[in-house]
């Protein structure tokens, strides 16, 4: 009699176990024990667990750290078969190479016309290395707190290669982190700004991770693909998602994610984000030779500094760049002038990854071939780190000077490049004051629209006395000799690092492959 009376009370504990688990599942809209499985493991990367190991290793060990110190709290990371897209998102990878994230928030863009985002709010997800768990605890908050925004997915079977694409990278090099997976849908700009900003609230206090797995272009003419993705490219070291959001709508650029990658960044600037970097690019057709139906990959992290470098001025020794990264300087320069020629190069994936190319120096780029003047532009005042500085002072001297005729691809084999870095501007009253700072390099003259800029030992100026050299500056702004008397005339001198390379013999074989490869 009281072990059926036992048994009764085991069976209605178990009923009501049931019940409540159904009541569970039918309130919350999803069952904190689905285990997603992958619907296309084995497509884009090997389902062999042993296979896909020893590829991630391959393509993080070639791959680069930034050298400039900070927290990396975002990436942006390409998707697909890992042949093309592998090192690129290596390279995003690498910058967290040994980090510890309570989570990791991955987001891609929902293909559902639904006004609300889809959250994985299952156990976990099975890829070829093993396990991931959810951040069950964080989906339940996001659902919870913000039904307008978010609903459950409860498909087991995963159909988003965006998503699929990141998890055994996050599996090789961050072991048993968990992760929140999150499908954002595509509404406007305020709508996007009310996701991240429930993102930036559930995570309040954690470390995260907040990963945006996005491409560029697709299915785009080659040319067409490098001048809207270098577009979208030069818009990450700016940090303003406005100009993003209005750039990608107005059809600017292509980005399979966009709103994933918008998301990501209006979350990680609410966590401190003060630097975004473009890690490395690369198109389909660079593998392929396809030249009419490209995908652009890129990757692109986003920091908090730690510390924020001060730039060198007159005050200061001696601007320090080494002959590395000269060398790197100059490798900038001509990836520029591919980029612009569309020779077949790009760009974006350069080793300039040194602490001094993360800080704003004034700039001056010039360029001769055979000896004749082909262009010179610079400025002191600069509008971004130099890294992407460069950029735009180097287009601008080669293509933009009106003084010379744009630059031609023929003429790259016969370039000599000479490129200065300077330090802060600094100030000086008259001709009294230029006396007693003889260590300057330069000197930048200015009267209202008027400007000129000198570095005597460039200009045959060398034993010159300084009134001379003022004068020279004067008449070179177009002003009489003696403006620099004028109290409306600022007198600027500064400290400047120059590097000169020639391209002779260098570019002759580059030269003649692009050439046959774009006969063909």
């Amino acid at each position: 009699m009281q072990r059926r009376s036992e048994n009764k009370k085991t069976l209605v504990f178990l009923l009501l176990c049931g019940i409540y688990a159904i009541l569970y599942s039918f309130l919350w809209g999803y069952s904190e024990f689905t285990v997603y499985s992958l619907r296309s493991s084995g497509i884009n990367f090997p389902s062999n667990p042993v296979r896909l190991s020893n590829q991630l290793k391959g393509f993080l060990n070639n791959a680069s750290r930034n050298a400039a110190a900070g927290e990396t709290i975002g990436l942006i990371v390409p998707y697909g078969n890992y042949i093309y897209c592998g090192p690129v998102a290596a390279s995003a990878y690498k910058q967290i190479e040994g980090e510890k994230y309570d989570f990791i928030i991955v987001l891609t863009s929902s293909k559902s016309s639904s006004p609300k985002s889809k959250v994985y709010s299952g156990k976990g997800i099975t890829t070829p290395l093993g396990f991931l768990s959810i951040d069950v605890f964080t989906t339940k908050r996001l659902l919870n707190l913000y039904p307008a925004l978010f609903e459950p997915i409860t498909d087991e079977l995963i159909d988003n290669a965006a998503l699929e694409s990141q998890l055994p990278f996050i599996h090789y090099i961050s072991g048993n982190v968990k992760i929140v997976p999150i499908e954002v849908s595509n509404g406007d700009f305020t709508h996007l700004k009310k996701t991240s900003d429930a993102l930036t609230s559930v995570s309040n206090g954690k470390k995260i991770l907040v990963i945006a797995s996005s491409n560029l272009s697709v299915s785009r003419d080659y040319r067409e693909a490098i001048i809207k993705d270098k577009h979208f490219s030069s818009l990450i070291p700016t940090l303003k998602p406005e100009q993003i959001y209005k750039d990608m709508t107005g059809g600017g650029f292509d980005a399979t994610d966009g709103s994933a990658i918008l998301t990501m960044m209006m979350t990680v600037l609410e966590m401190g984000v003060n630097d975004g970097v473009v890690l490395r690019y690369f198109t389909s057709a660079d593998l392929s030779g396809d030249l009419t139906r490209v995908t652009g990959y890129m990757s692109a992290s986003f920091l908090k500094h730690l510390e924020v470098p001060q730039v060198a001025s007159v005050d200061d020794n001696e601007l320090k760049f080494t002959d590395k990264e000269a060398d790197c300087l100059f490798n900038l320069v001509e990836s520029s002038l591919r980029s612009h020629l569309m020779d077949g190069d790009s760009i974006f994936d350069s080793p300039c990854q040194f602490p001094a190319f993360y800080r704003k120096h004034g700039l001056i780029v010039s360029y001769s071939s055979r000896g004749e003047f082909r262009g010179c532009i610079g400025d002191l005042y600069p509008s971004h780190p130099l890294h992407v500085f460069v950029d735009e002072v180097a287009i601008a001297a080669a293509f933009h000077d009106p003084r010379c005729n744009p630059i031609a691809f023929n003429e790259l084999q016969d370039l000599t490049i000479e490129i200065c870095i300077t330090g802060d501007p600094i100030k000086i009253k008259n001709l009294e004051d230029l006396d007693k700072n003889p260590d300057y390099d330069g000197i930048f003259l200015k009267n209202g629209t008027h400007s000129s800029l000198v570095i005597p030992k460039n200009e045959n100026m060398i034993g010159w006395d300084n009134e001379s050299i003022l004068q020279r500056a004067c008449l070179k702004a177009g002003l009489a000799s003696t403006c620099y008397k004028n109290p409306g005339t600022e007198i600027y001198i500064f400290e400047a690092k120059e590097f000169s390379k020639s391209l002779r013999g260098e570019y002759k074989n580059k030269i003649d492959n692009i050439e046959t490869a774009h006969t063909k």
